[in-house]
């Protein structure tokens, strides 16, 4: 093999069987695209001597087995891309050894175990969406540069950190379809003047919704269904002049529609059948539904429910 080579692509063939261990002897390597393709085996424990890696995709590969605790031995490895394979175990205790890692995608696996707690402060996306992972959130609020974090479709449990009002630069959180409780959003959430997705729907989260909602300036979509949460819509929602798409449906929300929220002139989609609602959709809210809102419910199809929408797409 020509040990001069810096970077290698073998990414969208139909490669099947091991991997080839001589790769492990390229030690200059930078650049390492292995996937999607058909190997179905494990990722070798050789590759831990490619030290001088910067980019490392293994993703779609059919790959079993656990993570190779030698890649933490990776400290120029700026992204690493183990998703959409069968890994199972652990994720390693000492990624936070991987210092110039910014891209993180485990995602679409099956591993188990908890999130570490020491992870590098160099991330900027984290995805580990889909697998089995339990265990509470870890308090990673001083990640600063983090901009998307994916942690839904898992097994976790306990609260929302507070902590992570700290991503002041995050973009999108994902932790729907877990089982997550207490509150729904942390009013620390209020700092986050970036985010513009959140999405924590399909969890156990209760209490009401907080007044700092409406600092997200940002928000474009916001997913709380399918949730315990009541008391009633914070006013302050009308500040969040960009949102698109507030799915809030299967709840116990109660009270009237707050008739500020016709400010959200951006508003494509707006769920929120299933909850507690009193009286009639206000009209500042139906004349929405004469520029982009076209797709928007409640529980207005029977007489004794003591809510009355004239504007409505669909009526529950």
């Amino acid at each position: 093999l020509d040990l001069d080579i810096y970077s290698l692509d073998l990414s969208h063939n139909a490669l099947s069987g091991s991997m080839p261990e001589s790769i492990s002897r390229l030690r200059n390597l930078k650049d390492l695209y292995l996937g999607p393709n058909l190997f179905s085996a494990t990722l070798p424990s050789s590759f831990g001597q490619l030290v001088n890696l910067v980019h490392l995709y293994v993703n779609d590969c059919l790959l079993t087995g656990r993570i190779p605790y030698e890649l933490t031995n990776f400290t120029n490895l700026q992204a690493l891309g183990l998703h959409e394979n069968t890994l199972s175990g652990k994720i390693p205790r000492d990624l936070h050894l991987m210092t110039a890692l910014a891209v993180l995608y485990l995602d679409d696996n099956a591993l188990t175990g908890s999130i570490p707690a020491s992870i590098p402060q160099s991330l900027i996306d984290l995805r580990l969406r889909q697998n089995q992972l339990s265990g509470t959130i870890p308090r990673i609020g001083d990640l600063e540069i983090l901009q998307t974090l994916y942690i839904d479709s898992n097994r976790l449990t306990g609260s929302i950190p507070a902590e992570l009002g700290g991503l002041r630069l995050l973009h999108e959180f994902h932790a729907y379809q877990n089982d997550l409780t207490g509150s729904p959003i942390p009013s620390s959430f209020g700092n986050l003047g970036f985010l513009r997705i959140l999405y924590v729907d399909g969890n156990r989260l209760e209490g009401t919704l907080c007044s700092e909602l409406g600092l997200m300036h940002r928000l474009e979509s916001l997913f709380i269904h399918e949730n315990h949460i009541e008391g009633k819509l914070p006013v302050s929602m009308a500040m969040l002049t960009r949102l698109e798409y507030f799915i809030a449906h299967s709840n116990s929300i109660t009270g009237a529609i707050p008739s500020e929220l016709g400010a959200l002139t951006s508003l494509k989609k707006l769920e929120l059948h299933g909850n507690d609602f009193k009286g009639e959709v206000p009209m500042e809210i139906c004349d929405l539904t004469t520029s982009l809102l076209q797709d928007f419910t409640t529980d207005c199809a029977a007489d004794d429910v003591g809510f009355v929408c004239e504007c409505c797409s669909f009526c529950y």
